[in-house]
């Protein structure tokens, strides 16, 4: 088995030999040249799986023409970002985000609340990237505090120590089948018992708001890609935990273990995608055909399909009309 303690400080270029690396900043690790070839996440899999070819090529950093996330999507990572950052413990959080103005001189000259708009706004948010800091709202810091406690306070955690363990790390394997760089980013590598935990924010942790999120995010498949991973690493991966945190008051937290069964299906689907990805960019670089070397969800969309409504449509139409019909032959009867 491999030692844990022999990890890679990254000092920069690409990635070439499989391993786990520290001092890897987030933003470096999504970057398309971050290792020597073709690589891919278990976001870029399950964006596969769960939409298209398309919809992964739309937004990859692989794709020269990639369409840049909208500012709302990409609040909702960095606020998640933020959260795992202090609830990890992990050190200088003040170093990597800070916090906006509550005001902000418009050009007429008067004070008025912050607004992003503003070109006093954009030109402090450019100062504070040129530092390499991350902005967060007041609104969003008091979220992220309120999560960190709440998980701070929880005895499940406390007791068990389930984010101990080495934060901010990234994983590379070489897939022999497709030849691509498997990588992996745990919220923590357990300390040699092969426990993994994975942080996840949620609206709500009722059972039923759960499962659903499971089954639509794909997190089965998220930990199947990390098991592999670190398999290949001959890293100990014993086990996969779930951690939610409502974002919102009184963040509640619940704790859920993934199945093993579950994860051999993760793995299942994650191959079967990582077997359309080679056809696809195999395609991509001998044609340059971005549409017909990523087909979205319909195909390359050639042929028109036929939809029937569905079966509780039907059912709920047939009764509305028998009671329009109802009515209709009581008001001839009258």
């Amino acid at each position: 088995m491999a030692n844990f303690d022999q990890q890679t400080r990254w000092t920069g270029g690409s990635v070439g030999t499989p391993g786990i690396y520290s001092n890897l900043p987030l933003e470096t690790y999504h970057r398309a040249e971050i290792c020597d070839g073709v690589s891919v996440s278990s976001s870029g899999l399950r964006t596969i799986f769960g939409k298209s070819p398309a919809h992964f090529w739309c937004r990859s950093p692989l794709n020269p023409d990639r369409v840049e996330e909208d500012d709302g999507l990409s609040r909702h990572f960095i606020v998640g970002r933020a959260m795992h950052h202090l609830a990890m413990g992990e050190a200088d959080f003040g170093r990597v985000f800070c916090e906006t103005p509550s005001h902000v001189r418009r050009a007429d000259g008067a004070v008025v609340k912050w607004s992003r708009r503003t070109n006093e706004a954009k030109r402090w948010l450019d100062e504070r990237r040129q530092e390499g800091r991350v902005p967060l709202e007041p609104d969003e810091l008091e979220q992220i505090k309120g999560m960190a406690d709440a998980l701070k306070d929880c005895p499940f955690v406390v007791e068990n120590q389930i984010l101990d363990g080495w934060p901010e790390r990234s994983a590379f394997a070489k897939d022999k089948e497709t030849g691509f760089w498997l990588k992996a980013r745990p919220d923590v590598i357990p300390n040699y018992s092969g426990d993994f935990v994975d942080l996840k924010t949620c609206a709500s942790v009722l059972w039923p708001d759960l499962l659903r999120a499971v089954a639509e995010h794909g997190y089965h498949m998220q930990f199947a890609l990390m098991r592999e991973v670190f398999r290949k690493l001959d890293m100990p991966f014993r086990s996969a935990t779930l951690l939610f945190v409502e974002k919102d008051p009184p963040h509640c937290i619940r704790v859920v273990n993934v199945r093993t069964e579950d994860l051999d299906r993760g793995e299942r689907q994650n191959r079967s995608v990582l077997r359309v990805l080679a056809r696809c960019w195999e395609r991509w670089c001998k044609t340059g055909d971005a549409r017909r070397s990523w087909p979205g969800p319909a195909g390359e969309g050639g042929d028109a399909e036929t939809m029937a409504l569905p079966e509780w449509y039907r059912d709920q139409s047939d009764r509305r009309m028998a009671s329009f019909a109802q009515d209709y032959q009581t008001d001839q009867a009258a």
